[in-house]
């Protein structure tokens, strides 16, 4: 089996290369535009849908971690791991959603 390109995978400008949330191509690292290109997003109906598009596939890692995560609290049944694991969760859907560092909409795990 072939392991995927580690995160964190972000989004830039390919024209500028400058990181910004929301546009269509995928690198890795911390700069996505210094790394090797994941993929670019073109817009099949709309720009806005494209955004949307680039944004889901740049949390894929954090959204397979998170997944991992929750499989493990889930399996040995430890609270505090399985909060944990949510925490990482509420963070990749954020990130796949656009809303990083907007924690209102979050749900709490008890």
């Amino acid at each position: 089996t072939v392991n995927h390109t580690p995160g964190p995978w972000g989004t830039y400008d390919p024209e500028t290369g400058e990181h910004k949330d929301g546009e269509l191509s995928i690198g890795v690292g911390n700069d996505p535009s210094d790394g090797p290109a994941i993929c670019h997003c073109e817009p099949l109906s709309n720009y806005e849908q494209a955004q949307a598009n680039a944004r889901l596939i740049a949390a894929a890692p954090e959204l397979l971690e998170a997944l991992k995560a929750i499989k493990e609290a889930y399996c040995t049944s430890e609270k505090n791991l399985l909060g944990m694991a949510w925490a990482k969760l509420n963070r990749a859907i954020d990130k796949a959603e656009g809303n990083a560092g907007d924690e209102s909409h979050r749900t709490t795990y008890d």
